[in-house]
């Protein structure tokens, strides 16, 4: 299997016979109730041994070749969906384009026409080289590295742990990305991957959204930097969705720059 592209990185890994027969008709299985079939991504974003009883997957991550003095700000998301990694590029949806761009430029951290957002190579082309107006570098990594549909499909394949073998050092590869880059923010898109970081409670947490925001302090040996949660960039459940999503990014980045508008 080769990368999709310069933000892909190959990866393999094995099971105990027991787990791998079961990881691998959880991936297989054509028509399963009340989840989605990942039949047509094997190949192309899973490759299954059954000699070795291994699975070979691709994960991503994109940090900027180049910040431009501007602030920079880590966008971390639970896991990559198997469509953008087969596109090639963060939050690339299967049709039209992702709600999460028309938030990011909506609150200024990024700007673009939405013609090139229709072809995920170039927003990929352009995150790397920082060619959007904005005060912000925008960088983006996930905390779990298995692709799935869903964030709940990574229990329902590893139960009892959230990642396969060999992949269960979560916080330090965040940290490694974290000293890489030393952002000067990072915001989750996930509840959970917030919980993780703060040791914090997150229940309720996108009724406190709605009101303010909700921020703590990361730290990583000598690398300290604000730490934001907003709402799922896929959040729809309020008729105001759309708006409550964009203010909540406002409010951060005004936080990091001030004087933005919007």
């Amino acid at each position: 299997m080769k990368p999709r592209s310069a933000i892909n990185s190959v990866r393999m890994t094995r099971f105990g016979s027991t787990e791998y027969a079961r990881v691998a008709y959880y991936l297989r299985e054509p028509r399963p109730r009340q989840r989605r079939s990942y039949v047509t991504y094997i190949a192309s974003v899973f490759e299954l041994d059954d000699a070795e009883q291994s699975v070979t997957f691709q994960d991503e991550c994109l940090l900027p070749v180049i910040d431009r003095d501007r602030v920079k700000v880590l966008l971390l998301f639970s896991n990559a969906h198997p469509e953008s990694i087969a596109n090639g590029m963060f939050h690339t949806a299967e049709t039209g384009v992702a709600n999460l761009w028309g938030d990011l430029i909506s609150a200024g951290f990024f700007s673009a026409d939405y013609g090139i957002l229709n072809d995920p190579d170039a927003p990929r082309e352009v995150c790397l080289s920082v060619k959007y107006d904005s005060p912000f570098s925008l960088a983006f990594g996930c905390y779990w590295s298995f692709p799935t549909f869903h964030p709940k499909h990574l229990r329902q394949l590893f139960h009892p742990d959230v990642e396969p073998p060999g992949f269960r050092d979560t916080d330090a590869r965040l940290r490694r990305i974290v000293k890489e880059w030393r952002p000067q923010a990072i915001i989750s898109f996930n509840g959970e991957v917030f919980g993780c970081l703060t040791g914090t409670s997150i229940r309720g947490y996108t009724a406190r959204l709605r009101e303010g925001v909700l921020e703590r302090s990361y730290r990583c040996d000598q690398v300290s930097c604000r730490l934001f949660q907003a709402f799922p960039a896929a959040w729809r459940w309020d008729s105001d969705a759309e708006r409550l999503r964009r203010q909540s990014l406002k409010r951060i980045a005004k936080l990091l720059v001030p004087g933005i508008a919007g």
